[in-house]
């Protein structure tokens, strides 16, 4: 086996920042949902998936094993090519499932030819990259990089919006805990990555991201605190576990003090004027819905008398459930649905074969996107909350390829190094 070279190492991150909707040219200082990405990044995207072709080839044999155990995404998958056959839009619904394909492909090669930690790390680094980015072009191009509109003092940088920075910062901290559980202890540099993080969200003023931010840094403790397993950790898990109840508690009895302490209002920001407007323009709940990716679509009728309806042009029904049905139907939100419970049971199997960073990580993770997707929409596009998910779930689903580099004790003598360069003798 080869080592990983530089330009794979290049690939990847290019490849993770297209999934986390990095705009790679400047944004339109106009509010529409015309604001999208320049044409800077149709290249690029076609370079990436010409670099997967050719790295599912190279590493063919690695991969291949990899695949029979994708099958829940693969149903996906199949569903949103399908659906090109009756979509509004055939072009656009085939594009996308072309985009969800390289997106598996390319967790499948961070599984098996990287090593998820090693990629965790990568990911790590590009959160780096994308809030320094995002933070020198507010600096330097402020027209570009300020939100417009209501949050026009919210930072988006280097996005077309800035939930979408928000939503960067909170994938890149679930990165990180990957890489905090398998050390098993934290480090100053991941001290200062939650600094920078925060910093990031709150600049960004995403209400989304800080509360799940909050809930990977508990989930994180937790975990720690469960493999450390003395007296006084069990103590403090206790004290957590009072903490959260205490808050849930409050949510239930006043739920109208926590969201304007959140800085929203009991519709959140408009969205359920969104969901009704969708539910009532979709016609009820289609079976197989109106093509993958190709509902949002300005010149059709339906988008038309929603965005009549709440007087703006939203880019999205702001949930992805209902985003999922409107595009692949109920059939598709039951095969996401069925993919979650196989998550969840391989994640518990795992921390009951002792691999509790993979578990605890999975459920995490899940939890968080069930969440984002109650007020936001990622489901059910090739995004990075897709791509984290298929790669938790080959985590749990696969064991570590032979041939990456193990982490064990010794690799702390080495914390930059980011991948496995070379086989160790």
């Amino acid at each position: 086996m080869r080592p990983v070279t530089t330009w794979q190492l290049i690939v990847t991150i290019v490849a993770t920042l297209m999934l986390l909707g990095v705009n790679f040219g400047t944004n339109s200082p106009v509010e529409d949902i015309a604001t999208q990405s320049s044409a800077l990044n149709t290249p690029i995207q076609a370079a990436i998936l010409g670099a997967l072709v050719w790295l599912g080839y190279h590493y063919r044999t690695l991969q291949a094993r990899a695949l029979p155990v994708l099958t829940p995404f693969l149903l996906v998958l199949a569903l949103a090519a399908c659906t090109s056959l009756w979509s509004q839009a055939p072009d656009a619904s085939f594009r996308r499932s072309v985009s969800l394909a390289s997106l598996m492909a390319l967790a499948v090669y961070a599984h098996t030819v990287l090593g998820t930690l090693a990629f965790c790390r990568v990911h790590v680094l590009v959160t780096w990259i994308a809030a320094g980015a995002s933070l020198a072009a507010a600096v330097l191009i402020p027209h570009s990089a300020y939100d417009l509109g209501e949050y026009a003092g919210a930072i988006r940088g280097v996005f077309n919006q800035k939930n979408s920075l928000g939503d960067a910062m909170v994938v890149g901290t679930l990165a990180l805990m990957y890489v905090v559980l398998k050390r098993q202890r934290v480090t100053a540099l991941d001290l200062a990555t939650l600094v920078m993080a925060v910093i990031v969200i709150r600049l960004a003023q995403s209400t989304t991201a800080l509360v799940l931010f909050l809930m990977i840094v508990t989930s994180t403790v937790y975990a720690l605190l469960w493999m450390r397993g003395t007296s006084g950790s069990i103590f403090c898990m206790i004290l957590l576990t009072v903490l959260i109840l205490s808050f849930t508690l409050v949510m239930v009895m006043d739920p109208k003090a926590v969201y304007g302490a959140l800085g929203k209002n009991e519709t959140l920001t408009g969205r359920v004027q969104i969901w009704q407007a969708v539910k009532q323009a979709s016609g009820g709940w289609p079976i197989l819905g109106y093509g993958y990716s190709a509902f949002w679509l300005p010149d059709t009728r339906m988008v038309g008398d929603i965005w009549y309806e709440i007087g703006w042009k939203a880019p999205s029904a702001h949930s992805g459930y209902l985003d999922t049905i409107v595009q692949i139907g109920l059939l598709g939100l039951g095969l996401l649905a069925w993919t979650a419970l196989l998550t969840t049971w391989r994640a518990l199997k795992a921390m009951g074969t002792g691999r509790l960073a993979e578990g605890w990580w999975t459920l995490t993770m899940l939890a968080i996107l069930a969440l984002y997707n109650y007020d936001e929409s990622s489901l059910p596009q090739p995004d990075i909350h897709m791509f984290q998910w298929v790669l938790a779930f080959l985590a749990c689903s696969c064991s570590p390829s032979p041939h990456v580099l193990p982490y064990g004790a010794d690799r702390e003598a080495a914390p930059l190094r980011l991948l496995p360069w070379r086989r160790r003798p």
